[in-house]
């Protein structure tokens, strides 16, 4: 450690160890040394409100993440519109099939199971897709 540095936390000497200088204390010691050796901006607060900080916080400015733009491969409520002729009006223990057309079942069970709970309620309903048929089954359980 050279005369600019100064230390972190100041090690007791082997004779006067006490409990204080714990396990948790050495690795907060070492984490900070790592952090100011890779010359890191950093403020640390550990569980007994001790705090530790190395340069200057408040001109650090953090951009925000830019956000995602999804790429759907339908439009928004495309599938939902759908496949509700074919769900709103089922009854408790009826069932229907919803054609893939050019969906596919699979892209659809999605749509389906949203519009379900919605319309009915969670747990209500269950969906199967039948892959002879292309298509999705609808049961309304309750």
């Amino acid at each position: 450690m050279n005369d600019k540095q100064q230390p972190l936390f100041t090690r007791p000497n082997a004779d006067t160890i006490t409990t204080r200088y714990s396990l948790k204390d050495r690795t907060i010691d070492d984490l900070l040394k790592v952090l100011r050796n890779l010359g890191c901006i950093y403020y640390v607060k550990n569980s007994e409100g001790t705090e530790f900080k190395h340069g200057d916080i408040l001109s650090v400015k953090v951009a925000a993440p830019p956000k995602r733009k999804r790429n759907f491969e339908f439009p928004k409520g495309e599938l939902g519109n759908y496949v509700r002729p074919f769900i709103e009006h089922l009854k408790p223990g009826e069932s229907t099939f919803v054609p893939g057309g050019k969906y596919g079942p699979h892209k659809l069970q999605s749509s389906a199971t949203a519009l379900c709970s919605r319309l009915f309620g969670n747990k209500s309903y269950m969906t199967s897709v039948s892959r002879e048929r292309n298509a999705l089954e609808v049961l309304r359980l309750l």
